[in-house]
């Protein structure tokens, strides 16, 4: 990197206060994106192809590029030539290992969303760093004085609870904090999403954090249970992503634990995109982040319009750039300025809106949160591009994409089984699991892809079923065999 990059990156003109105003996050955004379009035609063989000479040209009309052609070309991609695809897979293929530095100076992380191309994101230190200081330091006054107050107690605990056991950016980033800050390690723990309700409120209120961080849908589910006397903590902040939070949403949390709650916006691209503010509204980060909201042509929308998608340039990142990299997410950006006087862009955006779902228990019926069941198909049967589909309180559709799938029936059998294990696990009993083999479906209202949804049954309108649960293969293969001669 040469020495403008690193002063630009390094200045004390970072940090940003209102007073600045747009004009001033306006002129550093501009002179960090020719700093890292400089760096990336330079150094990443992937971009000075991609963009054939239109590096020269200006920002808007560098072409965008999507997370299947960074993946192809992943070598090529990284401006180290040390970063490669096999090497960070031999990295990330041990879960343990989530939160460690990479080649000792860069982080990880993976994701596979929702448009079940699974994808690797390399981080500098510098990055990593400025991530952490936005979330703590912009969005709404109240949590971070909560969090202020905390950090100068003695009783400074927090909990993260979320999808383990990989290298998810939220929880490979907080092990990384861990591992970083040993005053930190002692009194912060993560909870797998995939335990029963019952015993996320146990290992809560032994626990007992000032901090709680989680999925919108999780947050909602727990508020509840405090509400109706089941769980027995008192937070003074919380925290939520990876979801989308509805205005209601946010109500019944916040309400429900008489606390103030911090909500962010990010990838695994660009950890800190957006951070809430009093008034309920994302602000974009745009002294470090670009975000430009795009119609289905790649053209830009007006404010107040929903865009098609959005394109995602981190100005942070050098290792691995992310230039003008679509995201699915659909982003409206508010046309007034925010009355909480932020002068950064303000949005609202429709990322994951994936519904809890209501099954059948012995004891009465059982609530699961949306990324509970993604995890279990994601990360236990190795599954990436699927629909959850519910037809009912005792029956459920998995919908796989069989593009370059092989081995169908083992898949489809991985996907029954990690699922008949959560259910049972959460007391879900008699649910029927049937998996058919085609593409996830776009919500008709929305255009988003949805993983976990709800429906009414109509038999007519789905794809033949490819499986079902590995009883039911046994007892068809028993009555084959019995048949035999």
């Amino acid at each position: 990197m040469d020495f403008s990059a690193q002063f630009l990156r390094a200045a004390p003109g970072a940090v940003a206060f209102k007073a600045w105003g747009i004009h001033w996050f306006a002129l550093l955004a501009a002179a960090r994106q020719a700093a890292l379009v400089t760096h990336a035609a330079r150094h990443s063989r992937f971009y000075a192809e991609h963009w054939q000479g239109a590096a020269t040209a200006g920002f808007d009309a560098l072409p965008p590029v999507a997370r299947g052609e960074l993946m192809a070309r992943f070598d090529d991609w990284a401006c180290d030539p040390g970063v490669t695809l096999e090497s960070v897979r031999s990295f990330i293929a041990d879960p343990a290992r989530a939160g460690d530095s990479y080649l000792s100076r860069y982080a990880v992380w993976t994701s596979s969303g929702t448009s079940g191309l699974p994808g690797i994101f390399v981080h500098d230190d510098f990055s990593v760093g400025l991530s952490g200081w936005l979330t703590s330091t912009r969005g709404d006054a109240r949590v971070m004085a909560s969090n202020f107050a905390s950090a100068l107690s003695s009783d400074n605990r927090s909990v993260l609870v979320s999808a383990l056991g990989g290298h998810f950016a939220a929880y490979a980033l907080w092990q990384r904090q861990r591992r970083m800050n040993p005053w930190i390690a002692s009194r912060s723990r993560a909870i797998s999403v995939l335990l029963p309700l019952p015993q996320i409120c146990g290992a809560l209120e032994a626990a007992q954090p000032q901090l709680l961080a989680s999925y919108p849908s999780l947050l909602v589910e727990l508020a509840r249970e405090r509400r109706a006397g089941r769980l027995g903590i008192a937070p003074r902040a919380l925290w939520a992503g990876g979801e989308h939070l509805s205005p209601a949403m946010r109500t019944e949390i916040e309400s429900g634990f008489e606390a103030p709650l911090a909500e962010e916006y990010g990838a695994s691209e660009c950890i800190s995109i957006a951070s809430a503010c009093s008034e309920g509204h994302l602000h974009v980060n745009e002294d470090w982040v670009t975000l430009e909201p795009i119609d289905e042509h790649d053209r830009p929308v007006a404010p107040g319009t929903v865009s098609h998608a959005a394109l995602l340039t981190n100005l942070a990142n050098f290792v691995q750039p992310v230039i003008r990299y679509r995201l699915e997410d659909r982003i409206l950006v508010l046309p007034e300025p925010c009355p909480c006087g932020n002068p950064m862009m303000a949005i609202r955006v429709e990322g994951r809106t994936d519904e809890t779902l209501e099954f059948s228990g012995a004891r009465g019926p059982v609530r699961i949160v949306p990324m509970a069941l993604a995890t279990a198909v994601e990360e236990t049967a190795g599954v990436h591009r699927f629909q959850i589909r519910a037809l009912g309180p005792d029956r459920i559709e998995v919908w796989i994409d069989p593009t370059g799938v092989p081995r169908q029936v083992a898949v489809a059998s991985r996907v029954s089984a990690a699922l008949e294990v959560l259910l049972q696990s959460h007391g879900a009993t008699g649910v029927r699991i049937d998996c058919r083999w085609a593409a996830p479906q776009r919500d008709a209202r929305s255009g988003k892809w949805r993983q976990v949804l709800r429906e009414s049954a109509n038999p007519a309108a789905t794809p033949s079923t490819a499986a079902r649960s590995p009883r039911a293969r046994a007892a068809r293969a028993n009555a084959r065999s019995s048949r035999r001669p």
